[in-house]
Order: structure tokens, then sequence, then C-alpha cells
């Protein structure tokens, strides 16, 4: 089988249920009432699905459950036009779900169910361009992402809210090894390196990547690449719902890697999908390629 991208999302497919609209967030004991309510695919799911809308053939790995909530995911994941091939459905496995509360920041509850394992020699089963891990995990083999590596892919890793390691952390040396494009936000990058500003860890985390790339939010995003830092400003949006905003960034960023942009039009398309898709609940506002081609600035430097 051959794809542009295989996202490795395994227990990271996410059910989230988004309370959004809150006029303030709860205090212990108090209930509030928000404005509006959405039930939708999340995690993994997420770059999956922005990169399928920008015209990419992506596969994505994942066990899914046989309860009501994996069977709306796998639906969300179908309508999208995501290969399912890799998406193992399982008796009794649940899926893991967030219960997010969404205003001017973010409070989650979640739930994970046991890790299912990998998929073992995928690399020998499966043809792609590119490989991405939506959340930075110790567990993932080695010889998985070795495996796509030595035939031509590329790799890509997203720190999502790994707080329990450092760049000297030995565990995470070898998968630091093989990935070309890293994403974290301002406090990942600081946590990581141990520096206090984002430009000082940005300059120690391109020591060990090709890309490496930070978030940050309504202040747009940089990246360090051979030695150069890039910064790129924030596109305005009305914000509704942030869940989600630094996937859809993620698609966008790497929609440009794999088309061969420089880092500045990466910056820029991936700051535009993520502004746009906190304008409405889930990937509703994401943009498609037609979005994207009358973005006046898309071409400049």
């Amino acid at each position: 089988m051959k794809a542009d991208v295989l996202v490795i999302g395994e227990n990271r497919v996410f059910c989230d249920i988004v309370f959004y609209r809150l006029p303030r967030m709860p205090k212990a004991g108090e209930e509030v009432f928000a404005g509006n309510l959405a039930v939708r695919a999340g995690g993994a799911f997420l770059p999956a699905a922005g990169l399928a809308r920008l015209g990419m053939d992506v596969v994505l790995s994942c066990v899914l459950g046989d309860d009501p909530l994996s069977r709306f995911v796998l639906e969300q994941i179908k309508e999208e036009g995501i290969k399912t091939s890799l998406v193992r459905v399982r008796k009794g496995a649940g899926i893991p779900t967030t219960v997010s509360l969404s205003r001017a920041d973010r409070a989650f509850v979640s739930w994970m169910p046991p890790h299912a394992g990998y998929i073992p020699n995928l690399s020998r089963r499966l043809k792609v361009r590119h490989v991405h891990l939506p959340g930075f995990s110790v567990d993932v083999p080695v010889e998985l992402l070795r495996g796509f590596k030595d035939a031509g892919a590329t790799v890509s890793v997203d720190a999502s809210y790994q707080t329990a390691y450092t760049v000297r952390s030995r565990r995470i040396k070898p998968i630091f090894g093989l990935t070309d494009v890293f994403f974290c936000n301002r406090a990942e990058a600081v946590q990581l390196t141990g520096e206090s500003r984002y430009t000082a860890a940005l300059k120690v985390l391109g020591r060990h990547f090709k890309h490496a790339v930070v978030k940050l939010g309504h202040k747009g995003a940089a990246c360090i690449s051979e030695g150069r830092l890039i910064k790129s400003e924030p596109y305005p949006a009305e914000a509704v719902d942030t869940t989600g905003a630094g996937e859809a960034f993620v698609a966008g960023y790497l929609y440009g890697f794999l088309n061969g942009y420089p880092v500045s039009r990466c910056l820029k398309i991936a700051n535009y999908c993520g502004a746009r898709s906190t304008e409405g609940a889930g990937l509703g506002n994401f943009p498609n390629l037609k979005e994207l081609a009358r973005l006046p600035d898309l071409h400049s430097p």
C-alpha cells in the first residue's frame, strides 16, 4: 500500500467533548452553562484530516473499540477520506476521551484506555513519503521509525504536552535522531531545553532537528532551520474554539514541507490553518486548497 503520509495514532485518536462559549471557567463545586457543545473526533485524527483536506493521501494507524463513541469517530475518519486499512477495531478496547472546557484558555479531563501496541514491520507493508507522530512517546519502537527512514521517508513529531523528558534524556535521543521536523509550543520548548526564553530554546532544539518549530498561539510561530531563525506573524481570527488549533497548524506546516516550500511559507500556511480552525468547532473552518490559493501573501518571501 502507498500513501503520502502515515499518521501513527495508535491510542491517540480521541473522542473530544467540547464545551465552548463559556461565561467563565467554573470554580470547584460550581456549575456554569456553556453557549454550545460539540462532540467530534480529535487527537491524531486532526492532523490526518487536515492533511487529507489539503489533498494529501493519508493513512491513519490506530486502535478503536466497538462502543458508540468509537463507531462515531470511525465514521468521521471515513468521511474525511482518510485510509482506514490500519484502523483496528477491538471489542471492549474503548477510545481515549477528553472533555474540554474552551474559553480564552482551556482545561481538559481525559481518559486513556490501555495502550494496544504498534503494528510490527509496518514499513515493509507501507510505502509513504512522510510519517507523523502526533504525540511524542518513548514507547514508540525506534525500529519502526528507522524502517521508514531507511526507505526514504521523512519523520515529524509533535511534543503534545510532553513534560517528562528533556533533550538530555537518554530515552528520547534515538527518536530525536530520526526526526526531521519537531513541533512544540512555548512551554514545551522551555521545559525540554531548560532555557527561560523560547528563542534560546529554539537554538537548542535546532541542533537536533532540520526544522524545530514553536507554536506561539496568537503571537504566530517561529522555526529554526539550518541555524536560521524565521518568525511568522499570526493571522487575525474571531476565535470560537481553540481546541485542535495546534494540530491544524501542524497539518498546514507539513503540507508546505512536503511540497518543498521554504520555511517562511510553511509557517504562513500553518498559521493560517491554525487561525481558521479556531473560528468554528472542530475542522469545520479548516481551509481547503482553493482557500489557500487565495491567500494574498502566500507566495511572498
